[in-house]
Formats: C-alpha cells, structure tokens, sequence
C-alpha cells in the first residue's frame, strides 16, 4: 500500500509516477502483475484542484484502488482522485474505493482565491472563463467516477458538460 498525505501541492502526480516507476509498481497491464494490488491510502485536506484533477486522471490511467483508512479524511481535491479508483477488467467496470466507516470523504464546491486589488473587465472575464472550466471539469470527473462505464449516463453527460461541447473525459 502507497500512502498520500498532506496538502495536494502542483507536481504530485509526478512525485507519484516517478515513485511508482523506480519502484516497479506502475506496470498494472503487463503480464504477471495484477491491477487490483495497487493501493493508494489518501489521507489530505485537499490543496491544488488542478493538480487533484491531474492525480485522479493518473489513478484512473493506471487502475488503482483507493482506500481511506480508520480515522483518515480526503478532503477537497483529493475527493477526485479517491473517486479514480477503479478497475476495467475487459470491458467490465468495477469500483475499486474503499472508506473505513470512520474514515471521512469531504467535498465542496470550488473556491476562487484572488489578490486583494481591482481588476480589468478583461482580468475578470480570465478569471470567470478559468473558473468555468475547472468547476466543469470538476463536475464532469465526479460524473464519470460515479458512473458505471457501461452505463450510457455518464459519457453522455460528460459530452454535455464539457466546455467544448465535444470532449469526453477518457477512462
């Protein structure tokens, strides 16, 4: 078992990859090893949510389990990648998350942080558009790790999510 703990901080995916990589963890699909014993124990008040939406698409790449333990609590952006655990056995989905019943899964809706001074009109439209896009993307990861994959639902809406109207979150 691989433990996460602390603030999600930008690189940690890479940290993760890097880690997975000198250690020989990270070849799920070859022959002799087995998808479903990679698991990653989250214990974290969330952080950097571009960065948690980063772990999370990792997780769903390489199939890991996820495990909140006894008394632990993902919070925030490390909800997305605690939601990434699964598994695709052809073409099977399995969920593969798992909470201690005293461990604690917190979610909220994004929060935009800005320096305390006026901004331009433009200033103000980055800022909305950037905004949109995250809080988007955050939805459409939820609907994907709450759907089955052989559900219709959750592609459909990731479609209709999506910013561009077109791109699928890939699982």
């Amino acid at each position: 078992m691989i433990r996460i703990t602390g603030p999600i901080e930008a690189g940690d995916t890479e940290r993760l990859r890097a880690f997975l990589e000198q250690n020989d963890l990270i070849h799920c699909y070859e022959p002799g090893y087995c998808p479903f014993q990679n698991v990653l124990s989250l214990d974290s008040p969330g952080g950097n949510l571009a960065e948690g939406l980063r772990l999370a698409q990792f997780l769903r790449e390489t199939q890991f389990n996820t495990l909140i333990e006894a008394g632990r609590a993902c919070e925030s952006s490390c909800s997305f990648a605690f939601l990434a655990g699964y598994s695709n056995y052809e073409g099977y989905y399995h969920p593969r998350r798992f909470i201690h019943e005293t461990g604690r899964l917190g979610v909220h809706r994004p929060t935009l942080a800005l320096p305390d001074r006026s901004f331009t009109p433009q200033e103000v439209e980055a800022f909305f558009v950037r905004f949109d896009f995250v809080d988007s993307e955050a939805v459409r990861q939820f609907v994907y790790a709450l759907s089955n994959a052989r559900d219709e639902a959750g592609p459909v809406l990731c479609r209709v999510l999506s910013p561009t109207g077109g791109t699928q979150v890939s699982g």
